[in-house]
């Protein structure tokens, strides 16, 4: 109920009991019409053959056995002009 000017009170029916504007309906119609549209070209314009790719190969890698656990100490490098390479472990 609203109140009139002269202070009497009018009974003014709820809004969800009034039908929505035309205007309201068509806007809302366009825009789910637009977005339909809109999903369907994008799930509809893919490629009908897809890419050509590389071909996949198994590799099996095969290593040298370990070997002893080093402690980690780097050699110092020799001075310029001295090219001394240790033996190899035996």
């Amino acid at each position: 109920m609203i109140a009139a000017a002269n202070g009497s009170l009018l009974d003014v029916p709820p809004r969800r009991d009034r039908p929505a504007p035309r205007g309201v309906r068509a806007s809302a119609a366009a825009a789910v019409a637009l977005h339909v549209l809109a999903l369907a070209g994008i799930f509809l314009a893919r490629p009908a053959t897809p890419e050509a790719r590389a071909p996949v190969y198994r590799v099996d890698l095969v290593a040298a056995p370990p070997g002893p656990r080093a402690a980690g100490i780097v050699a110092p490098r020799p001075a310029r002009g001295e090219s001394q390479r240790a033996a190899p472990p035996a």
